[in-house]
């Protein structure tokens, strides 16, 4: 499971990890991702070994959806836009 949440001293939102076998009993899992940028309504996926994490992000005004890819939930591929009202064509 992935929730954001708001920390003194650095930006909100940040996007952490959960795991639970049971779903009753929670355990931190990865690293915080990205605590220096917003990084809201994070929605995380797994598919042929690699976790996808969803999260919205703020640019040139706008909210964008960006995509990036870990295996451990500690080292992350540079997001990817996956949803934006910008023309990134131009």
């Amino acid at each position: 499971m992935t929730y954001e949440y708001c920390q003194s001293g650095q930006t909100c939102f940040s996007a952490a990890f959960l795991h639970s076998r049971d779903l009753q009993n929670w355990a931190s899992v990865g690293k915080t991702f990205n605590t220096r940028e917003y990084t809201a309504c994070p929605t995380i996926r797994y598919s042929n070994g690699y976790y996808y994490l969803f999260y919205l992000d703020r640019e040139s005004g706008y909210f964008t959806t960006l995509a990036s890819r870990s295996t451990d939930l500690q080292t992350w591929s540079a997001p990817v836009p996956v949803l934006s009202p910008l023309d990134r064509n131009r």
